[in-house]
């Protein structure tokens, strides 16, 4: 078994003041099966790719080929199975510009099919990787720049026309209300069937990946903005702060107010 962190095995789950920078980075190659649970989730952004082998993410199959990817304090739970010649990357990454850059590309909680970009994918992290391990000089500038070069990867032209990726943006975008039925009509479905479809492509319900994405926006805006809690509600498309903060607490275990305090980017 080849197990490399290209950081080495400090503490990295951290959020950077940087605009974008790499927490931690590596892979692991013929590896024993290895299960992670993080109940909460990390600081950071996280992407998992497997890129040859068996990688089970809350149970469901991760298929050669496709990559997973956690916002920050989502919990985690994945299994990285035995497999002759298997080879799974990952990365934690974190900095100001990263919400910017996945609203960009449509990037939230889920999987995603780079197949076809596998190969390029592979590369940019083996390159990634290679610059911590050998101490390159500019060694993180270098690493920001090769995964700027990976998140296009991760939706490019190429994966435009994968399943249910204007179904993903429509969810996405919280600016905007959007039904379960107006979605399944565009793409000529029941309802029952266009969720089950959806389910098992994206690996949640329509319903929870719209909620991650509001999650996932309302924490960027309390760790790098003042607005009070009730603008925050509204920019997620929830009316009544109240419940909105009832539903931060019970997700990500702690309320607005002491999340804002612990993850406060600048002061």
């Amino acid at each position: 078994m080849q197990k490399v962190h290209g950081k080495g095995f400090e503490q990295t789950d951290f959020f950077s003041d940087k605009p974008l920078y790499i927490n931690n980075c590596g892979f692991i190659r013929n590896g024993s099966e290895q299960h992670i649970v993080r109940e909460k989730g990390r600081v950071d952004y996280h992407f998992i790719f497997n890129a040859r082998g068996r990688v089970l993410v809350d149970g469901r199959e991760l298929h050669e080929g496709e990559m997973y990817f956690y916002p920050p304090r989502e919990r985690q739970d994945y299994c990285y199975k035995s497999a002759e010649k298997g080879l799974y990357f990952w990365i934690h990454f974190s900095g100001y510009e990263v919400p910017e850059l996945l609203s960009r590309y449509g990037i939230g909680l889920g999987k995603y099919s780079v197949k076809q970009n596998g190969r390029e994918i592979e590369e940019l992290f083996v390159m990634m990787i290679k610059a911590f391990t050998e101490g390159w000089q500019c060694a993180d500038e270098y690493g920001s720049g090769l995964l700027r070069a990976l998140l296009p990867l991760v939706v490019s032209p190429k994966n435009a026309g994968s399943p249910f990726f204007s179904a993903i943006h429509k969810l996405g975008d919280v600016t905007e209300t959007v039904s379960v039925k107006e979605l399944a009509d565009m793409y000529k479905m029941s309802e029952g069937n266009f969720i089950r479809q959806f389910s098992s492509y994206v690996g949640m319900t329509p319903h929870a990946y719209r909620l991650s994405r509001k999650l996932e926006v309302a924490r960027d805006l309390l760790s790098s903005t003042d607005m009070t809690v009730g603008e925050i509600a509204q920019s997620v498309n929830v009316q009544d702060p109240l419940y909105f903060t009832r539903l931060f607490t019970k997700k990500t275990g702690m309320s607005p107010g002491t999340y804002r305090k612990k993850f406060r980017i600048n002061g």
